[in-house]
């Protein structure tokens, strides 16, 4: 359940040294329905706060999830959270202009049915499996 302002604030304290931190957040922050400035800013926030404590650590924003894919979600909520969704990741995109920033957007076909966990809303391992590969390519070239 925890949103960028939750990360920033309870789990950033807890890391240790890395030379690359991997920030995967949004669909919280869509069904709290963030603005997407707000979201934008709360991401700000999250990388200032990262380079305080860990010095000029690299950083990779996962792509929010397209929420149109998840099967859970009824019409009409699942059409106005995929629209949220959609803002939040371009807010997120904004944000790869800082040095040391990327944003790698989240690949709709990652979200087919055999992604899902049998709630039909997280991911399940096949789906984890696949987000952790597709997020992996940029970083390992």
């Amino acid at each position: 359940g925890a949103n960028a302002r939750v990360v920033r604030a309870e789990l950033v304290p807890l890391l240790r040294p890395a030379d690359l931190v991997v920030v995967a957040l949004g669909v919280n922050d869509t069904i709290e329905l963030r603005t997407a400035p707000a979201y934008r800013r709360d991401l700000l926030e999250l990388v200032v706060e990262l380079r305080r404590r860990l010095g000029p650590v690299d950083v990779l924003l996962a792509g929010v999830p397209p929420m149109s894919r998840f099967p859970a979600l009824p019409r009409p909520l699942r059409d106005v959270l995929a629209a949220r969704s959609t803002a939040l990741d371009k807010a997120a995109a904004a944000l790869a202009k800082l040095p040391g920033v990327r944003h790698v957007p989240m690949d709709p076909a990652l979200l087919d049915p055999a992604a899902f966990a049998s709630d039909n809303f997280h991911p399940g391992p096949a789906g984890y499996a696949r987000w952790a590969r597709n997020l992996a390519l940029p970083v390992i070239g």
